[in-house]
């Protein structure tokens, strides 16, 4: 197991290797009222880690507006029948 592990690291490594080394032309990014100039690689680096950001804040703000109606459900559901 740990050999497979080794290999898909150092192919994963070498893929990523490659698409840096393709992506080295220096492009402009503007947004708004600021720009900068950077690698492509970078940008593309940059934009899938605020990706992952976002995407995990998503997640957790989702989780937690969900735990409270979960809690409710749970304590009517555990609550005894009323007697009239």
């Amino acid at each position: 197991m740990g050999l497979l592990r080794g290999i898909l690291i150092g192919l994963i490594a070498l893929i990523a290797l490659v698409f840096v080394v393709q992506n080295l032309a220096t492009i402009e990014v503007a947004f708004l009222t600021w720009s900068f100039a950077a690698p492509r690689a970078f940008v593309f680096v940059l934009l899938f880690a605020l990706g992952l950001i976002g995407g995990y804040l998503a997640h957790a703000v989702r989780i937690q507006f969900r735990r409270p109606r979960q809690a409710a459900e749970s304590s009517v559901a555990k609550a005894p029948p009323e007697q009239s």
